[in-house]
């Protein structure tokens, strides 16, 4: 079974992948979103050269919209206050003593139209759409909090279809097929379509290099779309992720369980892997014990068949990242 670990702040250097490999990690998860290329080179080579058994997944950011590199400063905003948002190549105009936060990946803001919501911080921080104001979104907060840049941003049923694999990816995904990852994962895949594209980039890069495996594909399901485009893109991948992160704003945290239900199924029908992540030893961010509801709850999802855990912010900022990954083994062999 995957034990998949996120390296982070708490888990960057020689010494935290040793403390990871011994308690079980058996996947090295290097998001995308947030990289370091030669750091990242030098744990690649590390564990390439010390643990076979680890396989290495590069998870690239996909078409997840994100607060921009060009916010820079921090802004902490408090209920009923008004937050105006715009892409990020309208951010170098003038907006006097308006709070104005830019988007990446919008192209325009036409896909916000008729929208209710833009989330931000996997939820924890909401902003209701008043009016679109020529190149602003006018909101008020609904759920305060602190912006900053890179912070993931939701809005529910924006319009996706012309958000194609992305400049970053590609470069991403030409450098990590260089230093040799086994895994790669889409983030927001909404159809097969994306899986297409990256396959054929892949193929398009190890053609060039003249060597190199193809690598595992796995989609992160996190839209309201790739739930409903499922049965396709399980037709074009070897597994999928299930990033319960986003999912639950993109959709509705009532719906997550039965939205999960359904699609281990179907993976379990296709003979494809299934990953759950995000939300799996919480508590265990601050504590050192996990809490019942989440023993539980992994207890049910190992009964159930599934392929693997992908530990996220439990291990790549918090408090305890070895004794997590600890748990988790315990308890997948205590379970399986």
């Amino acid at each position: 079974m995957y034990i998949i670990c996120s390296i982070g702040p708490k888990i960057n250097d020689e010494n935290s992948i040793k403390d990871m490999a011994s308690e079980g990690m058996n996947v090295a998860r290097f998001n995308f979103s947030h990289i370091d290329y030669n750091n990242t080179e030098r744990l690649i080579k590390f564990i390439v050269n010390n643990f076979k058994n680890i396989k290495v997944l590069q998870d690239l950011q996909g078409n997840k919209i994100r607060v921009s590199h060009k916010f820079i400063r921090e802004e902490r905003v408090y209920t009923g206050d008004i937050v105006f948002f715009c892409i990020e190549e309208n951010y170098n105009l003038k907006f006097k003593n308006k709070k104005v936060v830019p988007l990446t990946i919008l192209k325009n803001l036409d896909s916000l139209a008729n929208l209710k919501t833009i989330y931000m911080k996997d939820a924890t921080m909401e902003f209701e759409i008043i009016d679109i104001c020529g190149k602003l979104v006018k909101t008020r907060v609904k759920k305060g909090g602190i912006i900053r840049k890179e912070k993931g941003v939701n809005i529910p049923n924006i319009f996706r279809g012309d958000m194609n694999l992305n400049e970053k990816d590609k470069k991403d995904i030409v450098w990590g097929l260089s230093k040799g990852v086994d895994i790669i994962c889409l983030s927001y895949v909404t159809c097969k379509e994306d899986i297409i594209e990256l396959k054929g980039c892949i193929s398009k890069t190890l053609k060039r290099f003249g060597k190199g495996n193809f690598p595992k594909i796995w989609a992160k399901i996190e839209t309201k779309e790739a739930v409903e485009n499922i049965d396709s893109i399980l037709e074009e991948v070897d597994g999928i992720v299930i990033g319960r992160g986003d999912l639950i704003p993109e959709t509705n945290i009532f719906k997550v369980p039965l939205i999960q239900e359904e699609i281990l199924n179907k993976t379990k029908l296709k003979n494809k892997e299934y990953i759950l992540g995000t939300y799996l030893l919480n508590s265990m961010k601050r504590k050192e014990t996990p809490s019942l509801p989440e023993v539980e709850a992994l207890y049910n999802h190992i009964k159930d068949g599934i392929n693997g855990f992908m530990l996220a912010g439990e291990v790549s900022t918090g408090r305890y990242p070895s004794m997590c990954v600890r748990t988790l083994k315990d308890i997948i062999l205590k379970y399986s």
